[in-house]
């Protein structure tokens, strides 16, 4: 604008001058903007370096993350993987340990079944050895010796029909003594094998050996019930046993004055009760007493059951459960 002033008026030096100086301010002026867009342009590029910078250190960053990340995980799995396995061969170890120690408890049980089993053949074959044994000597007893005490008998009556009156004393009481000896012939002879058990069974020989029990004073009875037919008779003679043996116990220790005898039929239940002086069972089982040893082997025998009951003064009760 003072140049323009300057000219109209003709003062053209000084419009010179101010053209001049208005020429340097511009240069200077687009110098000064060239630099700043030049510094903009210089801030612009370095803050996209920097930016791209940063964007390549997050990317980098989130490679290493993704890249540990990745081996956490890898090393995670297999920690995993590894207790699974070390579970698994814990589990199978633990498995095959039960495995074996069921298996060693079959093996003992059936060592122990073999045992029994060879302990009840043994027992069996002892049994059935005493009882033909019994058989064998209660057949010779009655028909060998019992033929010549009878034949003896014969004889001493008739030598003592025709003995004289001074004789006739020691032929009566050698009478009495030979029919005394007949009678304890035909009573051991009916212990070892009873007759009446072959002819009778179990019931006939217990209910007989009941009459003999109260000949001796003994006021007994004898029930049963439920029984149908008869026993086999391994199991028959078995039982006959136990019963005598328990009877001869109360005969011997029980001082009893009545027995009960109850036989009851499906698993065959036998109860010998006496109203005895009783006894300490522990006392006798620390004994070992052999009455009861022999009748707890013959009822282990026959597979059943045995249970005791009875206190010193209180009598004794012997339960029997035995399958049929």
């Amino acid at each position: 604008m003072l140049y323009q002033w300057k000219k109209e008026r003709g003062a053209t030096v000084e419009a010179l001058a101010y053209l001049e100086a208005y020429e340097a301010l511009e240069d200077s002026l687009t110098n000064v903007t060239v630099e700043q867009n030049l510094n903009a342009l210089r801030v612009k590029a370095e803050t996209e370096k920097k930016e791209q910078a940063l964007q390549i250190k997050d990317l980098e960053l989130k490679q290493k993350t993704q890249e540990r990340n990745a081996l956490f995980i890898a090393a995670l799995l297999l920690a995993i993987l590894a207790v699974l396995i070390f579970l698994g061969l814990r589990q199978r170890l633990l498995a095959n340990r039960r495995m074996a120690q069921q298996e060693q408890a079959l093996q003992e049980q059936r060592i122990l079944q073999l045992e029994q089993e060879n302990r009840l053949s043994a027992m069996q074959s002892m049994i059935q050895g005493q009882e033909q044994e019994r058989y064998r000597i209660a057949n010779d007893l009655h028909d060998s010796l019992g033929g010549m005490i009878t034949a003896i008998q014969r004889h001493v009556s008739e030598l003592a029909r025709r003995a004289t009156a001074h004789d006739d004393g020691l032929a009566q009481r050698t009478v009495s003594i030979s029919a005394n000896a007949s009678q304890e012939l035909r009573r051991i002879a009916q212990n070892l094998m009873p007759r009446s058990l072959t002819l009778l069974g179990l019931e006939g020989a217990i209910e007989d050996l009941a009459a003999q029990l109260e000949a001796q004073g003994l006021r007994c009875q004898f029930q049963t019930i439920g029984l149908k037919g008869r026993l086999p008779e391994e199991v028959a003679v078995t039982l006959f046993r136990i019963v005598q043996e328990l009877t001869n116990n109360i005969v011997k220790h029980a001082q009893a004055d009545q027995v009960l005898m109850l036989q009851r039929d499906g698993t065959l239940f036998l109860t010998v009760e006496d109203d005895g002086r009783g006894f300490d069972l522990e006392q006798a089982r620390q004994q070992a007493s052999l009455g009861m040893s022999s009748v707890a082997s013959r009822v282990d025998y026959l597979k059943g059951d045995l249970d005791i009951d009875t206190a010193p003064g209180q009598g004794t009760s012997v339960s029997i459960a035995i399958p049929l």
